[in-house]
């Protein structure tokens, strides 16, 4: 197991390696006096952790809390900042070094997305070896980690993002939807708002995969006895079969998670965070070569949502720039898969940048900061693309890669 996984295990050794290292060099805890706390973290997530700990410790609910105000709920809070399992390391910590028990969250979820990166590749792409090292380092220190790895219950969804994409694959190709279920499950209770944006993702990646599979279903078709009659031959759609499992692994979800999902309803009700209204009139945030641009190096990670170049943070490696042309160059991809890469891309950036679509996304709220709350799974799914092309680069010229490095 140990040696059949161990390129995982390097994966996530090398994150570790390069989160303690940036520890070390700006002097963190516990490689010097300074602390990790930022911004909301300082303000709200830092102080509620210390909270759970306390009340975990001395036996008090997690329903409502008498520490604001004339009281509140705390299961709302609970919910929305600490129901990560990650979260309950606190207790290994304890109430004075809760500083300490962050930076290790913030550790522990940077290694874990990279582990899940590479175990994605090893088991969609048929990959092992230093290749998917790479790759699962450029997505757990992407664009995103960068900018928001202080909103630490947001950086659940990083490592849960390759198994929910795993477990559609496995709907599609294998009709087994318990990695869909169990990885969607963990990650709606680890943060519902987060969870909620991977429910749409989710749908637009079953319906982006299907069609990137023609190819593979046209040729277990070919092995069905021909059927006559509308409901025998609907009984024999590859689409409607996955379509409704699918379907009924999503409701699973939703049937398994009410316990939790009831409560917030009700909670969120009364919360400002929902008082947003639809946009009257039709905006876009960015021009397509600024945001084009933002896939390079050296760029600053976009934080607040107001002031110039308001751009998500995508950036995941020049590497993945290098590829992605490659990736349409590829002979060996079908042309029905360029196309749905293309329109799914298409689809992300759309997005970012469209008033309404954004507004969607983000649960018809418009965050007050922190813009983009989703474009991990858009630098998700570049590497995806770029692994593919690396995958096959014997296939191409010396003056085609030369040619992308000169464009480039």
């Amino acid at each position: 197991m140990l040696k059949e996984n161990k390129y995982i295990y390097i994966s996530g050794g090398v994150a570790l390696f390069i989160i303690l290292l940036v520890y070390f060099c700006y002097e963190i805890i516990p490689f010097g006096e300074k602390i990790i706390y930022r911004m909301d973290l300082y303000h709200q997530y830092g102080p509620l952790f210390s909270e759970l700990y306390d009340r975990l410790t001395s036996g008090e609910s997690i329903i409502y809390s008498w520490n604001s105000g004339l009281g509140s709920s705390f299961l709302g809070n609970f919910f929305n900042y600490l129901s990560s399992p990650i979260s309950f390391i606190v207790l290994l910590f304890g109430h004075k070094n809760t500083f300490e028990a962050v930076a290790a969250m913030i550790a522990i979820k940077a290694v874990l997305s990279s582990m899940a990166m590479s175990y994605y590749l090893k088991k969609s792409q048929k990959a092992n070896g230093f290749t998917i090292v790479a790759f699962g380092i450029m997505y757990a220190f992407c664009g995103y980690f960068v900018a928001y790895y202080w909103n630490v219950m947001w950086i659940d969804a990083m490592y849960i993002l390759p198994f929910v994409v795993l477990g559609i694959e496995n709907i599609i190709n294998r009709g087994k939807c318990s990695i869909y279920i169990i990885a969607l499950v963990f990650a709606i209770f680890s943060n519902y708002y987060i969870g909620y944006m991977l429910c749409i993702f989710s749908c637009i990646y079953f319906i982006y995969y299907y069609f990137c599979s023609l190819d593979d279903i046209k040729n277990k078709k070919a092995l069905l006895p021909e059927t006559k009659g509308f409901f025998k031959k609907l009984s024999n759609s590859f689409f409607w079969k996955s379509g409704l499992r699918f379907a009924f692994a999503s409701i699973a979800v939703g049937i398994i998670l009410l316990f939790m999902l009831i409560p917030l309803m009700y909670i969120l009700k009364s919360s400002s965070a929902t008082a947003n209204t639809m946009p009257d009139e039709y905006k876009s945030y960015f021009n397509i070569f600024d945001f084009l641009a933002n896939h390079l190096a050296g760029l600053e990670p976009t934080i607040r949502s107001s002031g110039e170049d308001v751009l998500p943070n995508v950036y995941c490696g020049m590497l993945t720039v290098l590829l992605i042309p490659l990736y349409l160059f590829s002979k060996r991809i079908s042309s029905t898969e360029k196309i749905a890469s293309i329109v799914l891309l298409a689809v992300m950036y759309f997005s970012f940048n469209i008033n309404f679509v954004n507004f969607f996304w983000h649960g018809f709220h418009f965050p007050n900061d922190l813009p983009y709350r989703f474009s991990y799974m858009y630098s998700f799914l570049l590497l995806i693309f770029a692994y593919k092309a690396i995958k096959n680069i014997k296939e191409y010229t010396n003056r085609q890669i030369i040619g992308v490095g000169v464009a480039t």
